[in-house]
């Protein structure tokens, strides 16, 4: 629509004698007909008889013309101008109108009725007030006289806009980049977009379209006003690491109008997060038989930084039978590097750690138990290859005589053990008739008493046995030594003819002091001290007549024999005893029962006169050995003349002893 707001007019005073004058009347626009405009002889002070008398002449002189056409008005759109005025009439008279060469506006010239002319601006072009916004044009009206004489007034036009504009961003896509876990309120970018529309048409507001998510949101905030985006939330790359912002600018018109841009944020990783390790235990035991290579534990190592942050390292301690392998970037897997043994280490406790790139780096640690199952791979032990017994003969037949101790370091079965003993013959007999071993714990049990005479030693073997699926055994050898004791009286074995007498002829003539009655040999089955006797003289008719050799057991006169002491009777008896080292307790009663077999005072079956016993008898009181001789039932004790033959020391003794009969006659 195009308003005419001002007009001026220029008045010419014209008078005869050519005395001419100028006035401007300016009226508003679409000023109604009839509407006061101004008093020409009030302005000119002068009279209107003066006016008349002078042919005075009001001319139209409209020298400029100001026009508003909106941006937005169509092609062909007219808009009247101001006519002009010429006082001449006929072809003298305004002829034609032109306006000033332009690419947007076109004159269209009318006659109207009674031949006058009228003139109207007609968009030709399409207007832009962002292209071009003024224009000024000269308007020029021709008369049709000669010479041509012409008139010219300016037009200003003015384009009004409209908000044909939507805003432009400097970029079509921002782009920057900022840290992860930027402060809140920290600028990201600033977005900047232009509107050529003016006014209120080009003042823009900034906004998220409509397509951010809320998350999005969260963590951004463009500020309306400046364009200016900032954090407003934590920014996680391991979260996300691109973030794209859809930002819109649009103008405050009625019916705004709005551009758009996009965003890029990108965020630049930080070392934040330490790297997480994930176990799995292939099994929770190895054996310790495993060979080396054996997969463990499988380990899965994750970092969510990237680049060198993201880079991830994982070791184990160097003193272990276990090592790591990579499998791929992130995840290794644990295996045996060595023979493992469960009797030396039965669990080890692996500390897995795993650290990153970053400066300073991060790591995370994980402690790995893992145990080793016993497997069968050790024998059962003796704590001796070899043992030695010293087991006193006549021991009590029943009674454990010695323990062997055994170790398995294996556990369950395999550590469990049973003693046995080996086939072993001694002396043709079966060693289950001499000796027994407790199966569980190893106590050797004695079946019988053992005589030192009959057996000084004997070997055995023990063999012990764990019950794994593959058993395993060791032996060991023990060595069973009797000892003796004094449990034998000693024997005469010489000199003596019929029931333990001997006979001896004394020649007078011969007799003289040390003279050899008789040799006696005595023997004891007992050993060592035990086996070691003396002979001694108890009694006998002619007392100092004889001695006997302590250890030769030789009987010699001690002085010389006259044939009166000879012939004064035919006999001569002397009793002797044999005493060895033994303590017999106090009050015992021991029977003539080994001088001889068959012996007069032997006390068994062999004794021929059952009426005569002998026997020696310890007294506690006197504390001396006494001859306690019986007859028939009694007891009687008395002088009875006896040679001694005394064994071992201390007076612990074991006897025997006999009569010696020497005739003269004989």
């Amino acid at each position: 629509m195009a308003i005419l707001r001002r007009t001026s007019f220029v008045l010419l005073l014209w008078v005869s004698n050519l005395i001419s004058g100028q006035i401007r009347y300016s009226i508003p626009e679409e000023q109604e007909h009839g509407a006061f405009v101004g008093n020409i002889a009030e302005d000119l002070k002068l009279n209107i008889w003066e006016l008349l008398t002078c042919k005075f002449r009001l001319v139209s002189d409209e020298k400029e013309q100001y026009m508003e056409i909106s941006e937005s008005v169509s092609v062909g759109a007219l808009f009247p101008v101001a006519s002009a005025h010429d006082p001449d009439v006929g072809t003298n008279a305004i002829n034609t109108y032109q306006v000033s060469p332009n690419d947007h506006f076109g004159l269209r010239v009318q006659t109207r009725n009674y031949g006058t002319k009228s003139a109207e601006l007609i968009v030709e072009k399409p207007l832009d007030r962002e292209q071009r916004s003024s224009f000024q044009l000269i308007l020029s009206a021709i008369d049709g006289g000669v010479p041509l004489r012409s008139g010219a007034s300016r037009i200003s036009i003015t384009v009004l806009d409209i908000n044909d504009n939507a805003p432009v961003f400097d970029h079509e896509t921002y782009k920057c980049r900022i840290p992860e876990n930027s402060p809140k309120g920290i600028l990201v970018i600033t977005v900047h977009a232009t509107d050529i529309d003016e006014g209120k048409n080009g003042e823009l507001k900034y906004y998220f379209t409509s397509h951010v998510s809320q998350s999005v949101r969260d963590l951004f905030n463009p500020d309306p006003e400046s364009g200016e985006i900032t954090v407003q939330g934590i920014l996680d790359f391991e979260e996300s690491n691109v973030y794209e912002l859809d930002i819109e600018a649009v103008n405050n018109a009625e019916a705004g109008m709005a551009g758009r841009t996009k965003v890029m944020v990108e965020l630049i990783d930080a070392n934040d997060n330490p790297p997480a390790l994930d176990l799995t235990l292939v099994s929770n035991s190895v054996a310790e038989d495993a060979p080396p290579g054996t997969v463990v534990a499988m380990i899965s190592i994750i970092d969510s930084d990237s680049g060198e942050y993201g880079q991830v390292e994982c070791h184990i301690p160097v003193d272990l039978p276990f090592i790591l392998k990579r499998t791929s970037r992130s995840s290794y897997k644990l295996v045996t590097s060595d023979i493992l043994d469960r009797e030396t280490v039965q669990t080890y406790s692996i500390s897995i750690s795993a650290w990153d790139g970053g400066y300073p780096s991060l790591s995370a640690n994980k402690t790995l138990s893992v145990s080793i199952y016993d497997i069968n791979d050790n024998a059962p032990r003796f704590t001796q290859s070899s043992y030695s017994i010293y087991l006193m003969e006549n021991n009590a037949p029943g009674a454990s005589i010695f323990t062997v101790t055994a170790l398995d370091p294996d556990l369950g079965p395999n550590g469990e053990i049973v003693h046995y003993l080996m086939d072993t013959r001694i002396d043709g007999g079966q060693r289950t008739s001499y000796v027994s071993v407790s199966s569980k714990y190893g106590i050797i049990y004695a079946l019988r008493a053992f005589d030192y005479e009959n057996l000084k030693h004997f070997q055995i073997r023990v063999q012990v046995r764990d019950t794994g699926s593959l058993k395993q055994s060791s032996t060991a050898f023990i060595n069973v030594v009797i000892l003796d004791q004094n449990d034998n009286a000693p024997v005469i074995v010489s000199t003596l003819t019929w029931n333990c007498s001997a006979s001896a002829e004394i020649l007078p003539q011969s007799v003289y002091p040390g003279y050899l009655v008789t040799k006696l040999i005595a023997t004891d089955t007992d050993s060592s001290q035990n086996s070691r006797f003396s002979y001694h003289l108890l009694g006998f008719n002619y007392p100092n007549h004889f001695t006997v050799g302590l250890r030769s057991g030789e009987i010699r006169t001690t002085h010389h024999l006259s044939e009166e002491e000879i012939s004064a009777t035919n006999l001569i008896v002397i009793e002797y005893y044999l005493e060895t080292s033994e303590f017999n307790p106090a009050g015992a009663l021991f029977p003539l029962e080994s001088a001889c077999s068959g012996c007069r005072y032997k006390y068994n079956q062999h004794v021929p006169d059952q009426s005569k016993r002998a026997f020696w008898y310890y007294s506690a009181d006197k504390k001396r050995w006494e001859r306690k001789c019986r007859v028939g039932v009694k007891d009687v004790f008395g002088p009875c003349a006896a040679v001694n033959v005394y064994s071992g020391i201390d007076g612990h003794s074991r006897w025997d002893s006999a009569q010696i009969w020497y005739s003269s006659d004989q």
